[in-house]
């Protein structure tokens, strides 16, 4: 049965796209989000969106964040689908590309915004160009989304529980696959990605928040404006222009918003910089100048996971090793049994040293004709 929600839409007015939110923070940082709304994210085996997460959020030689690093604007970048049921739900999907600013990239913003359009330009061309994008770009990302899965902490039975319950919501997910289907990549779909960034991936489908202590603290401000509606919000909105350069005195008072109270300026951004945005993201090759480029080749993803055989001096080598046990001593006619603690093995010799209870070690070698392999639970010898 198809739920209602699905037929809910995109969750951003149109009055809210290709707009500027400058905010204020509550702690002294610096930050521009850009947000695209796409369709539901149904395709659990390519799943396209991580594909285009992993080129955007890249840090190697070629990123965007490299690319704007080398400018001293910006610090750390994040990019891809949130986990929260606003940001991935069964209506629509919020692509999310987060930079951590400097103060000088604060006012360098659209130069920003343009190199992620140039970016994605590139993308672009490269799926339309008959080799298509680097077959080593996904068997990196398959590999990476493999290891995390088989090596991540154990969840607890609630921890688990909770993710099985999370997974049976995903109607498109068939149920033996709950366990792994959200996090593995099962085959490529270049149609798909491309189908992503030419619709979606688009100016006029976005809205971007710039935030930043430079535009004010909390105790700059006056309680002047606590009862503003959403309607006239928007009628502020429209009559204001966004630019490099802000300045709070010809900007006005800021709306606040009115669940948590935030602070903010809604800005339209200019015809003029949506078009160049727009031309930009145009399917071509990156200019040498802008620094960009696809991810290089990453040597260092691990291919073989094979235990290495111990060295023979390896102390731990043996299954005696750290297990208590009783030693027989001769003492003339008589024999005595001693407890004692294997600590060491030593291979060349076939000897094991021994602690015993008043602290004193010696080294005793294993009868030859004990193996490994018989040496178990309840072995005598």
């Amino acid at each position: 049965k198809r739920s209602p929600i699905e037929d809910f839409g995109m969750p951003f007015p149109s009055s809210s796209l290709g707009h500027l939110y400058r905010i204020v923070p509550v702690k002294d940082r610096h930050s521009l989000t850009i947000t695209w709304q796409l369709p539901p994210q149904t395709d659990w085996k390519a799943k396209p969106a991580d594909y285009i997460s992993h080129l955007l959020g890249h840090e190697s030689g070629g990123s965007i964040l490299s690319a704007l690093k080398a400018k001293s604007w910006v610090n750390a970048c994040s990019a891809g689908l949130g986990s929260g049921g606003h940001e991935n739900a069964s209506s629509h999907a919020l692509f999310s590309f987060t930079l951590v600013l400097s103060e000088e990239g604060v006012s360098n913003w659209i130069e920003i915004v343009s190199s992620v359009y140039i970016y994605i330009g590139m993308v672009r061309y490269h799926c339309q160009s008959p080799d298509g994008l680097p077959p080593y770009i996904y068997d990196e990302l398959k590999s990476v989304q493999e290891m995390a899965y088989r090596y991540h902490d154990e969840p607890s039975p609630d921890e688990l529980v909770e993710d099985i319950a999370e997974a049976t919501t995903c109607a498109y997910l068939p149920p033996e696959r709950l366990l792994d289907g959200n996090s593995l990549l099962q085959q490529f779909n270049g149609e798909a990605i491309k189908d992503l960034l030419d619709k979606y991936f688009t100016p006029t489908n976005s809205r971007i928040d710039l935030l930043s202590s430079s535009f004010g603290q909390e105790s700059d401000f006056h309680d002047t404006m606590e009862n503003v509606s959403l309607s006239s919000m928007a009628a502020t909105s429209a009559t204001c222009c966004a630019g490099n350069h802000f300045s709070r005195e010809t900007a006005g008072e800021p709306l606040r918003e009115p669940n948590f109270g935030t602070r903010y300026w809604c800005h339209a951004i200019s015809d003029a910089v949506l078009s160049s945005w727009e031309n930009l993201r145009e399917a071509r090759p990156a200019p040498h100048k802008s620094l960009l480029g696809l991810p290089p080749l990453n040597p260092y993803i691990p291919t073989k996971f094979d235990l290495k055989p111990l060295p023979e001096d390896d102390p731990h080598s043996h299954p005696l090793v750290h297990c208590s046990l009783k030693i027989c001593i001769q003492a003339g006619r008589k024999q005595n049994w001693y407890p004692a603690t294997v600590v060491r093995h030593c291979r060349r010799s076939s000897s094991v040293l021994l602690s015993f209870e008043d602290e004193d070690e010696k080294w005793h070698r294993i009868d030859d004709d004990h193996s490994l392999d018989a040496i178990k639970p309840g072995f005598k010898g």
